[in-house]
């Protein structure tokens, strides 16, 4: 097989495996969280959307009771990463 046969195919499954990956459903999913938490890092999205993509608000425990006035019952909690500030 010529070299420029391989880059066609290379190619070829390239695009094909791009267009199968942006029209996915866990790719529109992640859309959907991504226009929610726009201000959240592309990690803490992507955390997001695997672990409840149909949240509305995340906030931490102690900042739904101080910024909110929300006592949190019975709901299950995700993981985020918190930012680190450095020296």
């Amino acid at each position: 097989m010529a070299q420029s046969e391989k880059m066609k195919q290379t190619l070829d499954k390239l695009e094909a495996g791009v267009m199968e990956f942006f029209t996915s459903e866990k790719f529109i999913t992640y859309l959907q969280v991504m226009s929610k938490f726009h201000t959240y890092s592309a990690n803490n999205q992507v955390l997001i959307a695997m672990q409840m993509p149909e949240a509305t608000a995340v906030a931490g425990y102690n900042s739904w009771i101080r910024n909110f006035d929300r006592h949190v019952k019975g709901r299950e909690s995700i993981t985020i990463l918190a930012p680190m500030k450095l020296r």
